[in-house]
């Protein structure tokens, strides 16, 4: 079963959440529609965060912020940004939208770092 919303309502709405969703799909789907399938690998390897990314690159931090916003599919885009819909709001009305904005981007590099 794939929730779709959750019960606890915001206090306020959720700006920096809206913008994430936004920005991460339109990202997404104007690769997509503009590029294809075949450049979904280049774009990977040039945005991307990857393994051998520490070595190759002295000034990686630009690719591990740009990995937060790549996704494999639309499939694996699609169950990010719901989850984040359902979630962030209530992370983000918790924490306040800049605290929320700096816990979400130290998130993405923790994990484009484990990557590295």
């Amino acid at each position: 079963m794939i929730p779709l919303r959750d019960t606890i309502p915001s206090r306020r709405f959720p700006v920096v959440n809206t913008v994430l969703i936004g920005s991460t799909s339109s990202c997404f789907w104007s690769r997509a529609w503009r590029a294809g399938r075949a450049d979904q690998p280049v774009l990977a390897v040039r945005h991307g965060a990857g393994p051998v990314l520490a070595l190759q690159r002295p000034g990686a931090l630009v690719p591990l912020v740009s990995s937060m916003f790549l996704h494999g599919a639309g499939g694996h885009l699609i169950s990010n940004m719901l989850a984040l819909y359902i979630f962030g709001d209530n992370i983000e009305d918790s924490l306040g939208p800049l605290r929320y904005a700096a816990f979400y981007l130290c998130c993405g590099l923790a994990a484009g770092a484990r990557t590295c």
